[in-house]
């Protein structure tokens, strides 16, 4: 059980630097940031459960080396000041947007990319990870709070950034050097986000990941599951968090990693959102501060396995 304690103990200093991700509009917690630290809370709730889940069943743990990466060690104090201080937004930079951050659905996010630097094994500090920020290369805009390979919105690797969270189809687009806060839902490049209808089976799903892995063309935009960052740019991304539709059977022995990971799907906050956000600033030490904005929020639809069908992820 080290192992989840360790990744529990991580999980809950993510939860305290959250609060600090939403600039500060008044001296109190805003909206934004009170939903942050319940999303926070929420977040490290569903790794309890699914560490729960793990000590019932009394299986080895079998996960990929993906999955394994985010059940990193516990961090100590300089890292986590370390950390909190990458994190934090200029406040000139804050100032510049002040007008646009006022706004319902805004926010101003900083995070980094993911080398694969810290695992439970190894704790690289060669070459690019010398410059590493821990626990700081996704978000969930669902949750409001920074995230990790499963659950993310977003996820920043070297150069592009993705979304590839477990059971969801995500859609990015780059609509160019264009203002974020003139973006709505009738703009150009947003109308095939909000006209896509999800998929109702998981065969169908897993067909839209395939294309998405290659690249949508319509209407002169592209979309796909990733796309090359670049300062001054703005993007929108579309993530359909599905839910599962399938009764699952009652923990025990058998009880498969695929099964355990679909019974943690109940406790993240599974819907379908559009997000707009615009890229400021790209530090020398490879940071990026955004912008974002929320387009449109609606309930994730579910997709069900037929009978026998053997459960796991819609994308290729």
């Amino acid at each position: 059980m080290r192992k989840y304690f360790y990744l529990l103990l991580c999980l809950a200093i993510c939860g305290c630097l959250c609060q600090g991700i939403y600039s500060q509009r008044r001296p109190t917690l805003t909206r934004e940031q009170q939903m942050a630290l319940e999303a926070a809370r929420r977040q490290a709730e569903s790794e309890r459960q699914m560490a729960y889940l793990d000590a019932l069943a009394k299986k080895k743990n079998t996960r990929s080396d993906d999955t394994q990466r985010d059940r990193t060690p516990p961090l100590n104090k300089e890292t986590i000041d370390r950390i909190r201080n990458f994190r934090r937004i200029d406040p000139a930079e804050q100032a510049k947007y002040a007008a646009f951050l006022s706004g319902e659905h805004t926010g101003m996010l900083k995070f980094f990319p993911d080398f694969n630097c810290l695992t439970l094994e190894y704790i690289r500090i060669d070459g690019d990870c010398a410059a590493s920020v821990p626990n700081s290369y996704a978000f969930s805009f669902r949750a409001y709070s920074y995230a990790d390979d499963y659950y993310h919105d977003i996820a920043f690797k070297p150069d592009a950034i993705v979304s590839t969270g477990f059971y969801s189809q995500g859609m990015l687009v780059s609509l160019g050097d264009v203002p974020i806060d003139k973006i709505n839902t009738s703009s150009a490049g947003i109308k095939y986000l909000m006209d896509f209808q999800p998929d109702l089976n998981p065969s169908a799903a897993r067909k839209t990941a395939a294309r998405l892995a290659e690249g949508v063309d319509s209407g002169g935009f592209k979309y796909a599951r990733s796309v090359k960052t670049a300062e001054n740019m703005t993007y929108a991304v579309r993530v359909i968090a599905y839910r599962n539709g399938n009764s699952l059977p009652p923990l025990s022995d058998s009880t498969t990693t695929m099964e355990k990971r679909f019974m943690s799907l109940a406790y993240d906050k599974r819907e379908d959102l559009i997000v707009v956000f615009r890229i400021v600033k790209l530090d020398a030490s490879g940071g990026v501060t955004m912008l974002w904005k929320e387009l449109d929020r609606r309930e994730a639809p579910k997709l069900k396995f037929a009978k026998g069908e053997s459960l796991s992820d819609i994308k290729p």
